[in-house]
């Protein structure tokens, strides 16, 4: 609340009342955000993760790279800190799957899936960013 004290001499002396409580709410509101960022976040790398095991086994538009499985099944989720994610593979040919080689034409199931669910991905994030506010 705003309240003019006094005014004299051209001078007008003012009290604000209220702005420890309103910097309370703007702390705890800047935590839920972060809090929700961190939550989409991970929301959206377990999609990202899933379309590209979706991508591997043939389900999306991408030529199938499963012979055995074990490429499809390694793609993991890791957070690295506070909504940062990676999706990942620790398989040593994956690269090969995904770039080329000159004997093997790329199959992009990564960069694809991720150009292709771009606004899937934001759309989950912002959802949980607003559910905290």
């Amino acid at each position: 609340m705003v309240k003019i004290v006094s005014s004299k001499g051209g001078t007008v002396q003012i009290e604000i009342k209220g702005i420890s409580e309103v910097l309370q709410r703007i702390r705890k509101l800047g935590q839920d955000i972060k809090q929700g960022s961190d939550v989409g976040v991970a929301l959206a790398g377990n999609f990202l993760q899933q379309e590209i095991q979706e991508s591997i086994i043939g389900n999306r538009a991408e030529v199938k790279s499963v012979a055995t499985g074990r490429f499809a099944n390694s793609i993991t989720l890791n957070k690295i800190k506070d909504s940062e994610y990676k999706v990942f593979t620790d398989v040593e040919y994956a690269k090969y799957l995904e770039f080329g080689t000159s004997f093997l034409l790329p199959r992009r199931h990564f960069q694809n899936s991720l150009f292709r669910n771009q606004q899937k991905i934001k759309e989950i994030i912002d959802i949980e960013i607003k559910r905290k506010y």
